[in-house]
């Protein structure tokens, strides 16, 4: 009896222990909302602050921790830094211990930017600033203005504005090791606004901080500046553009991609023609270059000494002396391999976006040599069709057939055997394409009439689905997209001030802004067998509609007229 007792009071406990266990609450919508400041030890904007104060604290409605407590910025900075805390374990306040004595009369604020997040979901109380003054005002100085980044208007949660004393101490190198005298962040529309400023000159940049440290890192950064200072107060608001620096232009590694072909990787995206590529040995002197699309590598072809692969040497290496704008840089060392290609050229057909427009032969080894008389392009009716078939001149990889079209034919191309002969003296199989091009009803043609266009030549690019379907290349106020499938189409325009042929971005210390790019944001709709006429004031800000929002294709600036029937 006294055993079955024992045995049912244990059990007994085991249950009673198992009902005790705590355990976190389950269920229950998720926390979003930020933590709240419940006291201070220190009213925030509060005046006559002694100079002695040693510490503030803010206590919260939940416990929280500071992370990535580096992009805390106290104005006027400080000789010896504040220490923040918590940084380790979460507490339910925030702590601002300061190691000297605070300025008579002077207006501190604390931007805690985004570091304060509670414990339990990470939520962040964004923009939190703490503002303080030891004398019986607080600076009430504010300057606004407006931030994008160059080829869009969006911007991450990392897009910091911040303010340098323009004085005696400032240089341009300061932006890389200092952290600025005031921060300021962005709305969703990128407005910003500084408050409680005191009256003097700054120098103002933008940053997208990546490395969240307030100090700009060139190459890694977008940065926008002005090249003059700004006077506060001042009624005028800035308008700051976000661009990445072209890196310094220096050789990064040749590599043996095929025989035949070396590959030399590069930094600084130079202009193709300020390159040059000098083969040091004589037997290979005679090369030629081709670039990558984003000109970050390029490619020095160069015919082999033999064709037979037992006498071609495997031992040694190829020396490359590469300038640029004149300038012997360095030379490359690069082991040779062997491997032949292919002995015909291997070609590959595409149509560009313009449906009605040239076709494209893509090879893998530059093209050197077109014979016209071996190329021939029929209608439908097997009838001959006057083309064009050239090597484009910045890309001999390309080669392209252009010829007068009707809608509702269809088109043979025919580029019999040794029609083109490439860079090491092969040439083609013979390759047979076609061509359809549909009736006129089911194209559409867009008429672009530009105000305030740039001076200078600049690029057009018509965008669907957030990329270029089109791009003409020009100085005109009338540009005009024929040919245009049934779809939402935007505008877009980069400017080549330099009339240099390539978009150029800014420089810093040149004090060189970027050159500019414009946007049209409201979508045209193409409709099918009508011409449609786009008035566009180039000098307006257009800004990208809001996520979800429906578009129907009207504004007052377009005019819609239907073709009549032929």
């Amino acid at each position: 009896m006294n055993r079955q007792y024992f045995l049912y009071s244990f059990i007994l406990i085991l249950l009673l222990g198992a009902c005790a266990k705590i355990s976190s609450p389950t269920g229950g919508p998720k926390d979003t909302e930020a933590p709240e400041v419940t006291q201070y030890t220190q009213q925030n904007k509060a005046l006559q602050v002694p100079t002695d104060l040693g510490e503030i604290r803010m206590n919260f409605n939940e416990l929280v921790k500071l992370k990535d407590a580096g992009q805390i910025v106290i104005s006027p900075p400080m000789e010896k830094s504040p220490t923040f805390s918590p940084q380790g374990s979460a507490k339910k306040y925030v702590s601002v211990v300061f190691n000297e004595p605070l300025k008579e009369n002077t207006t501190y604020s604390i931007n805690f930017g985004q570091s304060i997040e509670d414990n339990n979901e990470g939520n962040k109380l964004k923009n939190f600033s703490y503002v303080f003054s030891t004398g019986n005002s607080l600076d009430s100085l504010q300057y606004e203005g407006n931030i994008r980044k160059i080829n869009s208007f969006s911007y991450d949660d990392k897009t910091v504005v911040e303010l340098y004393k323009w004085d005696d101490n400032y240089a341009d190198s300061t932006i890389f090791k200092q952290k600025p005298y005031y921060i300021a962040r962005p709305d969703s529309l990128g407005n910003f606004k500084f408050q409680y400023l005191a009256e003097g000159d700054y120098a103002i940049i933008g940053l997208d901080d990546k490395n969240k440290n307030l100090k700009y890192d060139a190459g890694v950064d977008g940065l926008a500046f002005m090249k003059e200072k700004i006077h506060v107060p001042s009624t005028e608001k800035s308008q700051l553009i976000t661009f990445v620096e072209a890196e310094k232009f220096a050789l990064k590694t040749g590599s043996y991609e095929e025989w035949g072909k070396i590959r030399i990787e590069m930094k600084g995206n130079p202009e193709p023609k300020s390159i040059e590529v000098k083969s040091l040995d004589k037997a290979y002197e005679n090369g030629m270059i081709t670039y990558s699309p984003t000109h970050d590598s390029l490619y020095y072809w160069f015919k082999p000494a033999t064709t037979d692969s037992l006498k071609e040497s495997r031992d040694g290496e190829f020396q490359l002396a590469v300038a640029r704008d004149g300038k012997w840089l360095d030379t490359l060392k690069i082991r040779k391999k062997i491997n032949y290609r292919p002995k015909k050229i291997e070609l590959k057909q595409t149509q560009l976006n313009d449906d009605l427009g040239i076709v494209e032969f893509i090879s893998e080894t530059p093209l050197i040599k077109v014979n016209s008389d071996l190329i021939s392009v029929e209608n439908k009716d097997k009838k001959p069709v006057n083309f064009t078939a050239i090597i484009d001149e910045k890309n001999p990889l390309r080669m392209v057939v252009d010829f007068p079209k009707k809608y509702e034919n269809t088109y043979k191309i025919t580029l019999k055997s040794n029609a083109i002969t490439d860079f090491f003296d092969k040439n083609n199989d013979s390759l047979k394409t076609e061509v359809k091009i549909g009736a006129e009803s089911e194209y559409g043609n867009l008429k672009v009439m530009l105000k305030n266009a740039p001076t200078t030549h600049f690029w057009v690019q018509l965008m669907k689905d957030n990329k270029v379907y089109r791009e003409v290349y020009t100085n005109q106020n009338i540009i005009t997209f024929k040919a245009l499938k049934s779809a939402y189409y935007t505008l877009k325009i980069k400017v080549d001030e330099n009339e240099n042929g390539q978009w150029d971005t800014g420089n810093y210390f040149a004090k060189k802004q970027p050159e500019p790019i414009y946007f049209n944001f409201e979508p045209t709709f193409i409709k099918p067998y009508w011409d449609i006429d786009v008035e566009w004031d180039v000098t307006k800000i257009s800004r990208p509609p809001a996520k979800n929002a429906k578009t129907d294709g009207k504004s007052p600036k377009r005019s819609s007229t239907p073709r009549p029937e032929s």
